[in-house]
């Protein structure tokens, strides 16, 4: 049926809805090259290489209709080890205290609010010196024996990803002029150009507010 969400590549390929879960899958995997997530590579003796899978969701409309075919490629991350494929894993996130906060302010100051999602958040963090491998996605390898691939970027499903996309994040955020605050290290404050900009990031969630339009839309610009 083409409402069902598949459970497996194979289930994806056999169902009436095959193109588009191909499309869907052909999308993310442009995202990985565009992010350079992974170097293929052969595979270095006695190494150990990491599983991955395929993940698919169907995006509704408010009535059930099909919005969107999503496909998302995970890494088995419950077989890394700590202590040699990761050491930290704890990523904050904003306050609701701190959205409740800039909420109030906006309100009472009549500041320009967006709210803002980075897409595939996580292949845009580096990651933090571990060396790790990764099988070829299926359906899509070389069909090169002994070829794998290397990962450069926190891809989904591994144990540290969070924590290298917010170190990756805060970075940039320091970059353009933001800084986060003592009491909440997901909500940043600084001046970007002439315009005071507030921004509050929940993983791959933003809302950031300013007194300027045109400096709300220079942010998100970045």
């Amino acid at each position: 049926m083409v409402n069902i969400e598949p459970g497996s590549y194979e289930e994806a390929m056999a169902s009436s809805a095959a193109t588009e879960w191909m499309r869907a899958m052909e999308e993310e995997m442009k995202s990985h090259h565009e992010n350079q997530t992974w170097d293929l590579i052969p595979r270095p003796p006695y190494s150990r290489v990491l599983g991955n899978r395929w993940l698919y969701k169907l995006k509704r409309h408010p009535d059930g209709s099909v919005a969107r075919y999503k496909a998302r490629l995970v890494v088995q991350g419950f077989r890394q080890i700590f202590g040699t494929d990761y050491l930290e894993t704890y990523a904050s996130v904003g306050r609701y205290e701190s959205v409740r906060l800039l909420l109030a302010v906006a309100a009472a100051k009549g500041l320009h609010l967006l709210q803002f999602d980075v897409k595939t958040a996580f292949l845009h963090g580096q990651l933090d010196g571990s060396t790790l491998y990764m099988d070829q996605p299926e359906g899509f390898s070389t069909g090169e024996a002994g070829v794998v691939c290397r990962l450069n970027k926190s891809i989904y499903g591994l144990k540290q990803s969070p924590r290298c996309w917010l170190e990756t994040f805060t970075r940039f955020m320091r970059g353009i002029g933001l800084v986060p605050t003592q009491s909440d290290p997901c909500f940043f404050t600084g001046t970007v150009g002439e315009d005071r900009i507030f921004l509050i990031s929940f993983v791959d969630d933003c809302l950031v507010a300013s007194a300027s339009k045109e400096g709300v839309e220079e942010v998100v610009r970045f």
